[in-house]
């Protein structure tokens, strides 16, 4: 009976990781596709270039978190670039220098000797297979460096509190209507549940409340410098015990 009770409940948390997992991959395919658009418009650039200096606070955090890529990308350049040229004190038959794009080893040979056909064969060999290997080597090295230095647990809780961040923010503006009408396709009961085995859900459910709540202070602070609704505004930031009106639960948030 144990065993069955135990059966039953690994066969509900399954289907509740393949489910979760799909609703994750709906949120993810919104931020890949907002930001291609945002990069491809010039939106990206213009928000956080050095001249912008509305959207400084929310560039730090993200800033923190991309460039454990960006040393990975590096590591797997310097360490492909390491390879090739290793090779290149190798000797060609004949006495030439080691030809970068290929490799015959490092056997030394007479200016005169003529491969044999199983030796040419392993030559040949050697040069097909030496870049992609060189390649797949360093692209292993890059990326265990960026998940080594990437703090995931840290990324999530940074990521999910962006729309609370003072001036203003380019992550809110495009993600946050999208992400509420992705939120609303889920019943409320679905993200009061504990997911503590699938954080990502709570990273999402927390960045869509704080999504509402800066749309509401910005309301607030329009309202209170007397601009137009709408137009675009850099606050000092949105508490977080900051208290959004009831209209946001109708799902009238960004709708406008």
């Amino acid at each position: 009976m144990g065993a069955q009770v135990r059966d039953e409940g690994t066969k509900e948390n399954t289907k509740q990781s393949c489910y979760g997992g799909i609703i994750v991959d709906n949120f993810l395919s919104v931020v890949q596709n907002k930001a291609a658009a945002a990069y491809k418009n010039g939106t990206l650039k213009d928000a956080w270039g050095s001249s912008n200096r509305d959207y400084v606070a929310e560039h730090r955090i993200v800033e923190v978190h991309y460039r454990p890529f960006v040393w990975g990308i590096g590591s797997a350049l310097v360490t492909f670039a390491g390879f090739r040229f290793s090779k290149i004190s190798a000797l060609r038959p004949g006495g030439k220098l080691y030809n970068f794009f290929g490799w015959n080893g490092n056997k030394k040979v007479p200016p005169n000797y003529v491969l044999s056909q199983t030796e040419n064969n392993a030559e040949q060999l050697n040069k097909a297979l030496s870049i992609p290997l060189d390649l797949a080597l360093s692209l292993l090295i890059g990326g265990s460096a960026s998940l080594f230095l990437f703090e995931k647990d840290r990324a999530m809780r940074d990521m999910a509190g962006l729309p609370l961040v003072q001036g203003r923010s380019l992550v809110s503006d495009t993600l946050c209507k999208d992400f509420i009408s992705e939120h609303k396709k889920m019943s409320s009961q679905f993200w009061d549940r504990d997911h503590s085995d699938f954080p990502s859900l709570d990273a999402i459910n927390v960045f869509v409340v704080n999504c509402k709540k800066r749309d509401s202070f910005e309301k607030m602070w329009r309202n209170k410098r007397g601009t137009s609704a709408g137009s675009p505004v850099a606050i000092p930031g949105v508490p977080l015990d900051f208290d959004y009106s009831d209209e946001d639960e109708r799902g009238d948030m960004f709708m406008k």
